[in-house]
This record gives structure tokens, C-alpha cells and sequence, in this order.
């Protein structure tokens, strides 16, 4: 109990000091590549501000956690955020431009579910449900769908607000102590006086038991489903009624900025011809590495690496390159964390490497010295949500699932206390979220033998990616194509304006996580356009992908790709949901 508090208070004097270090920030604003200069740059909520120089320079001390506002006449204005250890910010600032609105399509034919969930956000007929995507329009059965817009907070849960708009329902707050559900919510009248109860889907999770924890708040859209259309869905336990509920994070988790775009067959053809004849992803090593070919023995090779040492040992990327040469050619793994262990102790603060070199040790099975450099980073970067994450999730993979869910807990109760933005405010931590909830069901049996300790869930999508990048600065857009030909894309840029995606920035994330529908059994190709990281060093992404998520049978592989190349579009690799593997 002791040495928790202690970390716990070691953490905290870690935040203020965070909190009170000042930054020198420099870098250069541009336009399609060209200065420009008078451009200002503000800190926000302060009068403190500089302005570019005739070569679109800039300098300004900032703290961490600061945002610096770039502003020009005819240019959109760009916020960035300053990060504990930024010194460089370039920015590219954009014309602003009138987009034209949207045009609708209509189709004869039924729409898929991949359509349909292209179509949610702006569709307010279309509600989500643990078996797919129903639109109240073309349903042939009672379907009441509520924008959650439409609920009044009233009342101490949600289902004080429902009741306004859904007068028939009927809320039983008094219960027996011994009554396994309460409070009891009956959506219709029975001839034969028998009062079944709803149940609720609320995110493509069944729940018998009122979900009372969920705000008014979060609720992105509510369904009532009674009768012959709740049981047909179903089943018996559909009898008496269903109320779906969308939350606003999960409708956070499956916008993944799929771009809208209707155009003439001409130009739609020839961006999918571009997107399927790009190059395939060969890592663009140094030059130096081509040095270690002449070695005819792993003793050679030590001799090679202690020459080159003397010219290139002042950057931590030449011991993870030769570390990585070490595997691929010698296939020793001992030495190949040796020569990781060597950059450990050489650049103890560079949190970019320190990350890289974290995923090198997962790859080659050193998951204890994994856990001690995330351990580190951690030390070093304490408000970052993506270092408790990374430890949590380590320890989890040391088969110590219990204190990976401490660590969890640590960070929720941490970020309440310290951060501006709540724990999981409208889906900011829902990569959290869905981390423990698969802690808790792959572990289900251990953590309790009791019934209903942990809630029956249905998940309506196991094939799930994970994309992870060690440094904060990287931008690239990742492209996705299926079987059909369509695509859709995520961005990570400067540029980038998704409110929800500036807010994770703002709490340390370096993950993006995307979930898949599996009935489609499609391939997902899967490319990407990398557009640098502001240094002369590589970017590593590391992919891991999941099939069966959440299942007795889950499966995961990890894949990592070393970026270097600015504005290179690359094919990584393709998804196989149907055979449920990765393809080259």
C-alpha cells in the first residue's frame, strides 16, 4: 500500500514539474511549401504572441500542454498543442475554401451495412444494434427512434427523460431487496397480466439489468423496439421490448472519418486504379547498414558495429537499426536486445526512441524489458494516456492481467484529478475502455465464479486494428480499400480538426483504433501516405491486428513498419476477415 502511494506521489510532483517546464518552440509556417511571413502565433488564452518572419519563422517559449494558434488573412487558422518535449513546430497552414453541400444518393437496391454506417451520422432513422444497423424507414416493424438531443436531463437517471417521450413505459423503482433486476422497465400491456421486462443494447452490449450508470448527456441515440420486432430480433429474450441506446463514444469509436464523396465514374476509377497499383512497403534502410553485408560471421559483424559506432553511435535509430540487422540475419535475439540495451542506457530521455525500441523488444519476445522501457517512458512522461496504457497492457501480456487493471484504474483516478478533460468525456478514452473490457472478458473466470460479477456481452465486431506511433510529431493518412473497391481513410495531420481526436492528442494518445464488420468476410487493403515527423529520424509504426477479439479464440498478430520516405504512398499489407489472417 506504501509503495503505491509513493508512486502515485512520485507521478504527481512529475505532473507539476511538467506543468511549470517552459519550452522553446521554433519552426517555420508555410503554404504548399513557400514561407509565410506576418503569420502570428498566439498562445491560446493568453496575449502572448510572435509573428513570422520574412522566412516564416518563428520562436516562442511555451509549456507543455499550451496551444499555439497560427493565424493568417485568407488561411485557415491552425491550433497545436506543445507537447512535454516539442521543440520544433513547422505548420502548414491551408486556404480556406466554401465546400459545397453534400449530395445524396439514393439507391433501389438495400443498402449494406457498410453503407449504412457511412450513412449514420446525418441519418437520425438509422440506429445501431448488436445485430447490425437498422433503419426505421425500411423496417417492417415498429421501430421508434429518439435523437438524443431530444432527452431533457431530469430526474437521477436517463430513464426519467425517456418516460417523457415514451409515455407508455413504465418504470418500477420499488423492488424487493431479492429482486435480481431493479429498477423494472415494461414497455407494453399483456392480456394476461405477465409484466416481462425490457432488455437494453446499448452499444452492441446486452444488458437485462437497466444501464442507470449512462448520462443523459452521453446518450447519442435511443431505439424502442416491442413485440413481434423485438422478438424476431431477439428472440425470448426480446419479450418484453428492447431499448438500444447509441452512446456518443461509441459513435466516437466508429467514425473513423470515412470520407463521403460522389463523383463521375471516370475519376472514382482511376483514385482506385492509383490505390491499387502503389508500391508495396520495403523498409528504407540506412546507407551504412549495407557495410555489415560483407560480414561472413557474427563476430565480424560485432567488429563492423564497433567502427561504426564512432560516427553513427550519437543517434539512438543506429543501435535499433543494427539491432534489427542482428535478427534478421543472424537470427539471435540475445544480441539484438543487447544492442537495444545499449540505447537504453545511452539516451535514457528520448521518449521517441525509448517507444521505438519498446516495440523491438515486444517483437522479439522480451516482454520484460518491454514493460521496464514503457516503465521509463512512463517516468518521463506521466500525463501521457498512452503511457499507463502501455504498461497496463504489458503486464497483461506478462500474464499479471490483475495489475494491468490497477494500472488502469491508476490513470482514470490520476486524470480526474489533474486533467481538464474528464476520463472518457464524450469517448476521448474509449481505447482505455475497450482495453479493459477485454481484460475482463478473456479473464472472466479468474476474476470472479460469480454470477452476473462481470455483465454478459455481445460484441457485435471481433476484428479489430490497433496503429500505434512512436513519434508524437508523425503525420500520415491511412488508406483502406475493400474487396468492393470502396475506400475511406484516417488522417493524423496538423491539419486535422476532429474535435474528439484533438482532445486524445491532448491527453498523450499516439493510438487509433478501427473495429471491422466481420459478416462482410472481405480483404482490406491497407496503405498509407506518410508525410514525416518534422526530424530526420524514421517514424515506426507499429499494427496489431486482432481477430476474434474478445473471444476464447482471439488471435493476434503485430506487424512494424519503418517510415522514412516523406510523401510516399505504400501498400503495408492486406486484411483477410474471412480466413481471419494477415497477407502480405
Amino acid at each position: 500500500m506504501k509503495t503505491i502511494i509513493y508512486l502515485f506521489f512520485f507521478f504527481f510532483i512529475l505532473n507539476v514539474e511538467a506543468q511549470n517546464s517552459v519550452n522553446q518552440i521554433r519552426g517555420n509556417v508555410t503554404n504548399s511549401g513557400k514561407p509565410l511571413s506576418n503569420v502570428n502565433v498566439l498562445i491560446k488564452g493568453t496575449s502572448i504572441g510572435v509573428q513570422t518572419n520574412s522566412k516564416g519563422a518563428y520562436s516562442i517559449k511555451a509549456k507543455p500542454k499550451d496551444v499555439l494558434i497560427f493565424s493568417y488573412v485568407g488561411m485557415q487558422t491552425l491550433e497545436l498543442m506543445v507537447e512535454d518535449h516539442t521543440s520544433i513546430m513547422d505548420a502548414e497552414l491551408l486556404p480556406k475554401v466554401e465546400l459545397l453541400d453534400e449530395v445524396t444518393v439514393k439507391k433501389k437496391r438495400p443498402f449494406t451495412q457498410k453503407e449504412l454506417l457511412i450513412a449514420y451520422p446525418k441519418n437520425k432513422s438509422l440506429i445501431k444494434t448488436s445485430r447490425g444497423i437498422l433503419d426505421k424507414d425500411r423496417a417492417s416493424f415498429s421501430l421508434r427512434v429518439i435523437d438524443g438531443k431530444e432527452l431533457i436531463p431530469v430526474g437521477t437517471d436517463f430513464l426519467y427523460s425517456l418516460q417523457n417521450l415514451y409515455p407508455q413505459m413504465k418504470v418500477i423503482r420499488e423492488c424487493e431487496p431479492i429482486d435480481p433486476i431493479c429498477p423494472k422497465v415494461i414497455l407494453q400491456k399483456w392480456s394476461s397480466g405477465a409484466r416481462p421486462t425490457a432488455i437494453f443494447d446499448v452499444d452492441g452490449f446486452i444488458y437485462e439489468k437497466p444501464p442507470t450508470f449512462i448520462q443523459v448527456n452521453d446518450i447519442e441515440r435511443v431505439a424502442i423496439m416491442v413485440r413481434n420486432g423485438a422478438i424476431s430480433r431477439y428472440g425470448p429474450q426480446g419479450i418484453g421490448g428492447v431499448i438500444i441506446i447509441n452512446t456518443k463514444s461509441k459513435t466516437w469509436m466508429d467514425d473513423i472519418s470515412i470520407k463521403r464523396t460522389y463523383d463521375n465514374s471516370g475519376l472514382r476509377d482511376s483514385l482506385i486504379l492509383a490505390l491499387n497499383t502503389i508500391d508495396k512497403y520495403a523498409p528504407d534502410f540506412p546507407n551504412y547498414l549495407k557495410k555489415f553485408d560483407a560480414a561472413t560471421s557474427m563476430g565480424k559483424a560485432l567488429k563492423i558495429f564497433d567502427d561504426l559506432k564512432k560516427e553513427y553511435g550519437d543517434t539512438p535509430y543506429y543501435f535499433i537499426e543494427v539491432s534489427d540487422f542482428f535478427n534478421r540475419r543472424w537470427k539471435n535475439r540475445e544480441k539484438a536486445g543487447e544492442l537495444l540495451d545499449v540505447l537504453q542506457r545511452d539516451f535514457p530521455q528520448d521518449v521517441a526512441a525509448l517507444r521505438a525500441s519498446a516495440y523491438k523488444y515486444e517483437i522479439l519476445g522480451q516482454y520484460g524489458k518491454t514493460l521496464k522501457t514503457y516503465l521509463k517512458i512512463l517516468s518521463l512522461n506521466s500525463r501521457a494516456a498512452q503511457s499507463f496504457r502501455d504498461v497496463a497492457n504489458t503486464y497483461n501480456e506478462l500474464g499479471n492481467y490483475r495489475k494491468a487493471l490497477a494500472f488502469y484504474t491508476r490513470y482514470e483516478k490520476a486524470i480526474n484529478e489533474l486533467d481538464s478533460i474528464p476520463f472518457d468525456a464524450n469517448g476521448t478514452d474509449i481505447l482505455m475502455t475497450t482495453e479493459v473490457s477485454n481484460i475482463l472478458k478473456m479473464n472472466e473466470e479468474q476474476l470472479s465464479k460469480k454470477k452476473n460479477t462481470i455483465e454478459e456481452a455481445m460484441v457485435t465486431s471481433s476484428t479489430r486494428l490497433v496503429f500505434e506511433w512512436n513519434n508524437d510529431q508523425a503525420e500520415f493518412e491511412l488508406q483502406f480499400i475493400d474487396s468492393d473497391d470502396s475506400t475511406f481513410n484516417w488522417k493524423k495531420t496538423k491539419n486535422e480538426t476532429d474535435e474528439l481526436f484533438q482532445n486524445q492528442v491532448q491527453k498523450g494518445y499516439s493510438t487509433k483504433q478501427l473495429f471491422f464488420e466481420d459478416e462482410l468476410n472481405a480483404q482490406w487493403k491497407v496503405n498509407i501516405n506518410y508525410l514525416g515527423n518534422g526530424s530526420n529520424f524514421p517514424t515506426y509504426l507499429k499494427v496489431t491486428s486482432f481477430f476474434d477479439y474478445g473471444k476464447p479464440s482471439q488471435k493476434k498478430e503485430i506487424k512494424l513498419f519503418r517510415l522514412s520516405n516523406e510523401n510516399q504512398n505504400v501498400h503495408l499489407f492486406t486484411m483477410d476477415i474471412g480466413l481471419k489472417q494477415i497477407l502480405n
